[in-house]
């Protein structure tokens, strides 16, 4: 299993990547805000997702 620090880590990577893709979007002038914040949102849980998978099948193996 994970531990609750590398969860911790994990979550705080991915807000701070929801929060940079929104900003730097958001100062491009690329869409409205609700599409922004959606996709931004997406963007980041999927990250979030996808680095506990690796560290989970990592302990695994």
């Amino acid at each position: 299993m994970i531990e609750s620090n590398e969860k911790r880590v994990i979550v705080e990577q991915g807000l701070i990547l929801i929060v940079i893709y929104f900003l730097v979007n958001f100062m491009l002038d690329r869409g409205s805000i609700f599409e922004l914040a959606a996709e931004s949102f997406v963007i980041g849980i999927g990250f979030i997702l996808l680095i506990a998978s690796y560290n989970y099948c990592r302990r695994i193996l």
